[in-house]
């Protein structure tokens, strides 16, 4: 009860008491009950981001393991979204939670869908059955959902490449009803840009194609506005100032000519963090004439995709708008020697310019 308060007052120090709070529940985890087990794995998730090397509610997780079949339905799916967003990657769990979500499928109510399909977003597991079982039950929840819910869901879909055709309007039409003029539709810029992200993808994606064909332009009309309705719609930085310094130091040691810019705004929405100019003369594919970086601080340094939904969609988008794009974990080049990190901003420049 102690870390769901601290968390819902979103305290992030002093540092030393979170991190006992956290000590405290993973050694008291087999003591939990199972609603007391899945409230830790919130609460973990939420005290959060912690450090890559951390273990925080691995522990607690391989004890929710053993009682799954004594969670409720919201339980289930928010501790599903927990450990994904805490970073646990054990394919066990995994394995056994998303069996636990699909045999109880048809009891999961929209903020459950909205919240199990957040976490298969978030891990990028992509299990293939519950992913089927999830587009199957939403005709039978999306009519239900608050704009809050229909929006996660609809968000992470499009970040999985998932658009169906004849819910995906439905989902939209939740977030902004015909009822409430376009001239009224203002939302919080977090939500903007989420709601700004999925138009994108309606529009590049060549897989959305058929949902955006089953989009009225009332709605497309709506959608705009609504993406554009406040009043700092771009991504905050990332982050990160120190390593972005880094990379821009290294390239100017690396290749002392080339010209640059930091934090460079693409269509209003995202921040590339080291863009470069390839000059006209250069010998090489107008589609590769934009090159850049982009930091991301969430994933650990191990990881082989991004685990912020946000920035796998922004990686797409970025590509599709003619951008070649390098993705570094900041923790990855925190790792790398000097050798390792000349290696990679050479493989930002083009071929001629690497010896």
């Amino acid at each position: 009860h102690v870390a769901l308060l601290v968390a819902s007052l979103d305290l992030d120090e002093p540092l030393d008491l979170l991190q006992d709070l956290a000590e405290q529940l993973e050694i008291r985890a087999h003591t939990l009950s199972p609603t007391g087990m899945a409230g830790a794995l919130i609460a973990l998730s939420q005290l959060g981001p912690w450090p890559s090397s951390s273990t925080a509610g691995l522990s607690v997780a391989e004890e929710l393991l053993q009682r799954l079949d004594e969670l409720s339905p919201r339980e289930l799916s928010a501790s599903a979204l927990a450990a994904a967003t805490l970073g646990i990657r054990a394919q066990t769990f995994w394995q056994r939670l998303h069996g636990a979500l699909l045999a109880r499928i048809n009891e999961l109510e929209p903020k459950h869908i909205a919240d199990a399909t957040l976490a298969v977003a978030t891990n990028r597991l992509l299990p293939i059955f519950l992913l089927e079982a999830i587009q199957d039950r939403l005709p039978h929840v999306v009519g239900q959902m608050e704009p809050d819910e229909a929006l996660t869901t609809v968000w992470a879909l499009a970040s999985l490449q998932i658009f169906p055709p004849k819910q995906l309007p439905r989902l939209l039409e939740q977030i902004l009803p015909a009822d409430v003029p376009a001239s009224q539709l203002a939302f919080a810029s977090a939500v903007a840009r989420q709601l700004r992200q999925v138009a994108m993808s309606l529009e590049l994606e060549p897989s959305a194609a058929k949902a955006s064909a089953e989009v009225s332009a009332s709605l497309r009309s709506r959608l705009r506005a609504a993406s554009e309705s406040a009043p700092l719609v771009c991504e905050p930085p990332s982050g990160d100032e120190a390593v972005a310094e880094e990379v821009c130091a290294t390239l100017m040691e690396v290749a002392p000519l080339t010209v640059f810019s930091v934090g460079e705004i693409v269509k209003g929405l995202y921040s590339v963090d080291l863009a470069l100019t390839v000059p006209p003369s250069a010998d090489v594919d107008s589609a590769a004439a934009r090159r850049g970086v982009v930091l991301d601080a969430a994933s650990p340094e191990d990881a082989q995709a991004p685990r912020d939904p946000w920035v796998t969609l922004k990686l797409r988008h970025l590509s599709r708008l003619g951008w070649s794009i390098q993705w570094l974990p900041t923790q990855r080049w925190r790792t790398w020697e000097e050798e390792e990190r000349i290696g990679f901003v050479r493989g930002l420049l083009p071929d001629k310019e690497r010896t």
